[in-house]
């Protein structure tokens, strides 16, 4: 086998191998960037309530809390405040769109945001531990419930406990493993391109030969990372016998930015290998 050979062969493993593990590097970095700071967990939030059929997951879930809750708008027999429960008339799918619809408001997305990433700061970044109060989020759920459903009661008053929060000594420390996985992350995109680099310099084509080839690589990696991203936002809903719209849900707002970004990479890809394709053939006449 000639040397020529040997080296493109060679560059073509390290390039296939190399946009493999810069692909995984760039999936890692969008799943961890949801949940990467307090602020981050905020805007992931924000971001999901804004998603419609998270909205209804949420509201459904809601609801179920607020059926559970202990109530205090109507007076028992002895002047005491009666146990009661929400009780729902109206068809639960009206009420839980009329609750969903309510969430869409900005001022609960941003409340739900900031609940979401006071949770984090103290279970993750080792905030001090302070009771959080939900009951803003249920009083406006409750408001539309009454609208939603007249024979709930306009006094109806139902609690919900303050969230508490706390960190045991003996609880897995998240922030390592979190602050491990960004670096981990990095040292994938890192070693993806560098690897990249190794194959251009083993590389015995023209420049614009190399650059067709690497936009080859990278519109095939891409490709294939959206089938499997396709196939895993169809796949996991199917695999859930519980709460399957609450995973579906949730899998599509998670695999959209991976969506987002492998079809640019595709763009990249073909726009490399449009580039490398016209610019060898311009080098060949001149």
């Amino acid at each position: 086998m000639s040397s020529h050979r040997i080296r493109r062969t060679i560059a073509s493993i390290l390039g296939g191998l190399g946009i493999a593990i810069f692909l995984l590097g760039v999936v890692a970095m969008v799943l961890i960037g949801f949940v990467s700071s307090s602020e981050h967990v905020e805007s992931t939030v924000t971001s999901a309530l804004s998603q419609s059929d998270i909205r209804s997951v949420i509201a459904d879930e809601l609801i179920k809390k607020l059926e559970e809750a202990d109530g205090g708008g109507q007076e028992a027999d002895g002047g005491g405040q009666a146990d009661e429960r929400l009780i729902l008339q109206a068809p639960r799918d009206v009420v839980v769109q009329a609750v969903a619809d309510k969430l869409n408001e900005e001022s609960l997305q941003k409340f739900a945001g900031s609940v979401a990433a006071k949770v984090y700061a103290i279970y993750v970044d080792d905030a001090v531990s302070t009771p959080i109060d939900v009951m803003p989020l249920a009083n406006a759920a409750m408001d539309t419930i009454k609208i939603a459903d007249p024979s709930v009661s306009a006094d109806e008053i139902l609690t919900i406990e303050p969230l508490s929060i706390e960190k045991k000594s003996d609880d897995i420390n998240i922030g390592d493993l979190r602050d491990t996985a960004k670096t981990f992350v990095w040292l994938f995109l890192i070693l993806g391109l560098a690897l990249q680099g190794a194959a251009w310099l083993l590389g015995i084509a023209t420049p614009w030969q190399k650059i067709r080839r690497l936009g080859i690589r990278l519109f095939s990696g891409s490709v294939a990372l959206g089938v499997v991203v396709l196939i895993a936002r169809n796949q996991i809903p199917q695999s859930s016998d519980d709460n399957r719209d609450a995973v579906k849900a949730v899998t599509q707002f998670i695999t959209s930015p991976i969506m987002t970004r492998v079809v640019l990479l595709t763009v990249l890809g073909v726009v490399l290998i449009a580039a490398g394709m016209i610019g060898h053939r311009k080098a060949k006449i001149d």
